[in-house]
């Protein structure tokens, strides 16, 4: 699981062009404006930031080596690291809990198996 609050506009685009796939970078500077692009950057961000993680690899990974795809909501690894053995096998689930935070998580599984999940919102 990974948890990120938004950063400044700046800093976002500087740092999503070195994390971002070129394709992930096309489908960027596609957003309606500065602030859409920053968050769509940011997302992309949480999301490899926790597949890194879940594999045990943190910021020693490639962030612009791997890439996701979103198909009608369902996230898919794209230009899967080559050491990843089952790349087939990941679920990704990206959303944005307060809106200037971005969570996500990478969740193995066996055989591609369904994975359920439900937010609960926290008061207090």
């Amino acid at each position: 699981m990974e948890l990120e609050g938004e950063p400044s506009i700046g800093a976002m685009v500087e740092i999503a062009s070195r994390i971002l796939t070129q394709r992930e970078q096309a489908l960027c500077n596609r957003q309606l404006d500065s602030h859409a692009a920053s968050r769509f950057a940011l997302s992309r961000w949480t999301l490899k930031e926790a597949y890194a993680k879940a594999r045990g690899l943190g910021l020693q990974l490639d962030f612009s080596s791997f890439g996701f795809s979103d198909t009608n909501g369902v996230l898919r690894l794209d230009n899967a690291p080559l050491d990843d053995a089952a790349p087939d096998d990941w679920r990704f689930f990206s959303f944005s809990p307060w809106r200037t935070t971005f969570a996500a998580l990478a969740v193995l599984t066996r055989h591609g198996h369904m994975v359920r999940h439900r937010l609960l919102e926290v008061s207090g």
